[in-house]
């Protein structure tokens, strides 16, 4: 992604971080504006939704800290689950 010289002084201005663009990039909204500009932006009600879903992500990241797999040696085949 390329940025404007006035695009990375806003962003100096409002400590938004690259991250922050991408986040919106990938999961905002696009509305075409005037001068063929498109406006980006993520929505209260996804907000909440992606909130949701990163904190299901880490619940289950937790619980599989505490497990482990056993795969065949081409590595397609699950061959065993245990608590590690």
């Amino acid at each position: 992604m390329q940025f404007s010289h006035h695009a990375t002084i806003r962003m100096q201005q409002r400590a938004v971080r690259e991250k922050v663009i991408e986040l919106i990039l990938v999961h905002g909204h696009q509305e075409k504006k005037e001068g063929h500009a498109v406006e980006v932006k993520i929505s209260k009600k996804d907000r909440a939704r992606l909130i949701s879903d990163l904190k299901h992500e880490i619940r289950l990241l937790e619980k599989a800290g505490k497990k482990a797999l056993l795969l065949s040696g081409e590595e397609d085949t699950v061959i065993t689950v245990y608590s590690v």
